[in-house]
């Protein structure tokens, strides 16, 4: 729920275009608050009233990019903001409708019906801004600061959300699959363990923005040809063509 909040913040803050958000902690009970923001871009600022420690998160990202940045730190501090240059990798990932319901609360299918300000419908997974996506692909060229575009399959057969990768583990074991996981995936221990039998790719990811569908027929306007079952790599030029038909 504090991932929640702070996504809920964000988005205001971002929409009526606020320079800074901030909060106030005071007592050691707030570690694990302090270490929450911090990794969403917030950084000590000072005392208030020689009391309480001020944390300060900039909204607003530099107009000019240093080439040397790191693109996940960058999506760490300027949250929801990210890079998106020609060096930037670029993915589409399909994704089954249910499971697209659990990660993705605000465009579900609950989001749009009678009951979608009840918060007992949506799973852990759905409130987290830091998402896990586990599958069976052989891609191997997936790096930290890489964007993610989730195609929807089956029903909708459209890119409504982007994501921005964090890490990825190649393998089989249990014991390290499931602390990366926990609360951030639709996959239960047993559907984790299952899947681990063969050698699995898990993405942690997050989430960064949702947007107006992107069609299927559109898709293919911007040059992605043939069905989406696996996780495939797009050109520059392919994704800012998906992005602009986005923003129209």
């Amino acid at each position: 729920m504090g991932e929640r909040l702070l996504y809920t913040a964000f988005k205001y803050a971002v929409e009526h275009e606020i320079p800074y958000v901030y909060l106030h902690t005071f007592g050691r009970e707030h570690e694990m608050l302090i270490s929450l923001c911090e990794d969403f871009g917030f950084q000590y600022a000072g005392k208030y009233n020689n009391r309480d420690d001020v944390y300060l998160k900039k909204m607003l990202p530099p107009k000019a990019l240093n080439n040397e940045i790191d693109p996940l730190a960058y999506a760490i501090e300027y949250y929801p903001h990210f890079i998106e240059g020609e060096e930037i990798g670029k993915f589409i990932v399909p994704i089954r409708p249910q499971y697209h319901n659990d990660l993705f609360a605000d465009i579900s299918d609950t989001a749009r019906g009678l009951f979608a300000d009840d918060p007992s419908m949506y799973g852990s997974q759905s409130n987290t801004i830091k998402k896990a996506y586990i599958c069976h692909t052989n891609t191997r060229h997936i790096e930290p600061g890489d964007l993610l575009l989730f195609y929807r399959t089956h029903d909708r057969k459209s890119i409504e959300c982007i994501g921005v990768v964090e890490q990825m583990y190649r393998g089989k074991d249990v014991s390290k699959v499931l602390p990366l996981v926990s609360k951030r995936t639709v996959y239960s221990r047993m559907e984790i363990e299952a899947r681990l039998k063969k050698e699995t790719l898990v993405i942690l990811f997050r989430l960064m923005r949702t947007f107006p569908p992107i069609l299927y027929p559109l898709l293919e306007e911007s040059g992605v040809q043939g069905p989406i079952q696996s996780i495939r790599k797009i050109t520059h030029e392919q994704y800012l063509r998906c992005i602009n038909w986005s923003q129209n």
